[in-house]
């Protein structure tokens, strides 16, 4: 079982609160529901058995980096207790990571609008997709052509208020929308 794609996946949204908030040197929890899980380990798993038996390796195999990980699950919703000890190292490896700084300052400016948004995102590539929604929450969402620049959807809304932002892998953007 290649767990890869989950191990970053976790470290990606461990990151993200990292950069929204600041380090603490604290235990994290992430969740996902099953569906989620099959898009990110390429599986189809159709119960928490099944599901169960997948990941059972799983915590020992990232254990090196992200120390000890419990997963445990309610129903279908499955929780991933990440170890101080994992947090320092997310902490430790992506923090020269500057997408998600530059993207939440832009986003914290007055007048930000999705012209200001996207340029952050041509930083890293011109081969960006940047999409107006009809009848969502947010009014556009912005990803990369290639997803090994960066596989997430990012999804924006702009308004009176500020700016914001979701953002999603593809299969769960893809169920948010249809």
């Amino acid at each position: 079982m290649n767990y890869k794609h989950l191990e970053k996946n976790i470290c990606d949204n461990i990151h993200e609160g990292q950069v929204k908030l600041g380090y603490a040197d604290e235990i994290v929890r992430i969740y996902y529901f099953i569906p989620s899980l099959n898009g990110l380990l390429d599986t189809n798993a159709a119960s928490v058995e099944e599901m169960d038996k997948i990941l059972s390796t799983f915590p020992d195999l990232v254990s090196e980096r992200l120390g000890k990980v419990e997963v445990s699950h309610q129903g279908e919703r499955y929780c991933f207790m990440v170890s101080r000890e994992g947090v320092a190292y997310i902490y430790e490896h992506y923090k020269e990571n500057k997408f998600l700084k530059e993207l939440i300052s832009v986003l914290q400016t007055p007048n930000c609008t999705i012209d200001t948004i996207k340029e952050v995102f041509l930083l890293k590539s011109s081969e960006v997709v940047v999409e107006k929604t009809v009848g969502q929450e947010f009014d556009y969402v912005i990803y990369y052509k290639d997803p090994s620049i960066d596989e997430f959807y990012y999804c924006f809304s702009i308004g009176e208020m500020g700016a914001y932002y979701h953002r999603f892998i593809e299969h769960d953007y893809k169920s948010v929308i249809s």
